[in-house]
């Protein structure tokens, strides 16, 4: 979620969230779609489910100047007529196709198996684990825009504000 990107008015690709120096010990993104800062992983978490921010996503552009980190390079052949949101494809191709939200634990609808982003990386783990894992609706896989950096893991029972 913290990866994703949306086109912008100029032609550019916009990351959608910014992470922010954080206050204490907690972390803080801004997302730059709905213009609302987030100062806890369970705010990002809630916003990221929020009706508010979802309908705002579905925008086919956005205001350039609402964003300050962008993707590298521009949407190739993108013009104002093209107003699907962009997927990308195994080769880094871009396609204008329309995305489809699924849920965990809905199937991926005919067609969209490419389409629809892989498991979270833990899933390897959770998959070799013998007994029952009780509770890993609760947990929730936040994925940083830097390569290099591993994925943190937060329980929505657990986090309290």
């Amino acid at each position: 979620a913290l990866q994703e990107k949306v086109i912008l008015d100029d032609g550019r690709l916009g990351y959608v969230f910014s992470e922010l120096v954080p206050i204490g010990p907690s972390n803080r993104w801004h997302c730059h779609v709905c213009s609302r800062t987030l100062d806890s992983e369970r705010a990002l978490v809630m916003h990221l489910s929020h009706p508010f921010h979802t309908i705002k996503l579905r925008v086919c552009e956005h205001p350039a100047k609402n964003f300050t980190k962008f993707a590298d390079g521009n949407v190739e052949g993108s013009t104002k007529k093209d107003r699907s949101p962009i997927i990308k494809t195994e080769g880094g191709q871009s396609s204008w196709e329309m995305t489809t939200d699924v849920l965990p634990g809905e199937p991926v609808p005919p067609g969209m198996e490419d389409v629809v982003e892989g498991v979270c990386q833990i899933q390897a783990t959770f998959d070799e684990h013998p007994g029952p894992l009780i509770g890993l609706e609760y947990i929730v896989e936040l994925v940083t825009s830097e390569e290099e950096s591993e994925p943190r893991y937060i329980c929505l029972l657990c986090e309290k504000k």
